[in-house]
């Protein structure tokens, strides 16, 4: 390890501890850059309010409870043992490895880890169910559309939800007649995975789920599907859920209602 990896004396941690449960997005272990990081772990994780970044020891981290975890994994650590990096290369090295932009994370050293992680649980899978949600006839903001969202929704033990082998379909048009397609975007992943943002704090959609930027690579804009999680829990047949088109083409943008079914 390079000199990231300073060590804090066991002595300046306080007696109390201040537990954060978080949520594995994706992790990566080995050489992350031999002259800025060397050999270490990253966690990009989530807790209800705040996202982290989080760079810990490669030996350490495979003698810690840490060491067979997965994506949508929860696990509890001690806040004492996190130490700020304030290294800018530090951060953008990291930054670069998943690919986010600066300013969304909180970027910290977890030291110790088999001492600072108190618990880990295993994400499982509870309930499936198929997907569909749809809206063929919308119109606003002197725009008219069609929007199709499919895939296998997952309710998880960890209270959480994921998305898999999901189609994004969306066409819209300044003529009601969709006779010219001002814009439009298809797009379908069997193997990717689209967890809900733990951080999602609506003042409108209370008790609702988000599942955020749903293949922001691949369109012009962000779209995001808004799940009431009361109905998804106890397996409603058809429910309204929304999707959130923000910056379409650069130029537009809406709330759209969605008729959503579930079977099984």
């Amino acid at each position: 390890m390079k000199t990231v990896f300073g060590l804090l004396s066991l002595l300046s941690l306080t007696a109390n501890a201040d537990l954060i449960n978080l949520r594995v997005e994706d992790h990566f272990c080995g050489e992350v850059d031999p002259f800025i990081i060397g050999d270490a772990c990253l966690i990009n994780a989530s807790s209800t309010t705040r996202k982290y970044q989080l760079l810990i020891d490669f030996d350490e981290f495979y003698y810690s409870p840490l060491a067979k975890i997965e994506v949508n994994d929860i696990f509890v650590i001690d806040s004492k043992y996190l130490e700020k990096i304030d290294d800018q290369d530090v951060i953008n090295e990291m930054n670069d490895y998943f690919d986010v932009y600066y300013g969304k994370y909180h970027y910290k050293e977890l030291l110790f880890p088999t001492d600072s992680v108190k618990e880990v649980t295993s994400s499982q899978v509870l309930r499936s169910y198929n997907l569909l949600c749809l809206n063929n006839t919308f119109a606003g903001d002197y725009m008219f559309g069609k929007v199709s969202i499919t895939g296998t929704l997952n309710l998880l033990n960890t209270k959480n939800y994921t998305l898999k082998g999901l189609t994004v379909d969306y066409k819209l048009s300044m003529e009601e007649d969709f006779s010219y397609i001002w814009a439009e975007g298809n797009a379908f992943d069997a193997n990717t995975i689209f967890s809900n943002l733990r951080t999602y704090r609506p003042r409108i959609y209370t008790n609702h789920i988000k599942f955020d930027d749903l293949y922001s690579h691949k369109f012009f804009g962000e779209v995001d599907l808004i799940l009431p999680a009361k109905e998804i829990e106890q397996g409603t047949n058809i429910f309204t859920g929304y999707t959130i088109m923000t910056a379409m083409e650069d130029h537009w943008g809406a709330t759209v209602s969605l008729t959503c079914t579930l079977s099984n």
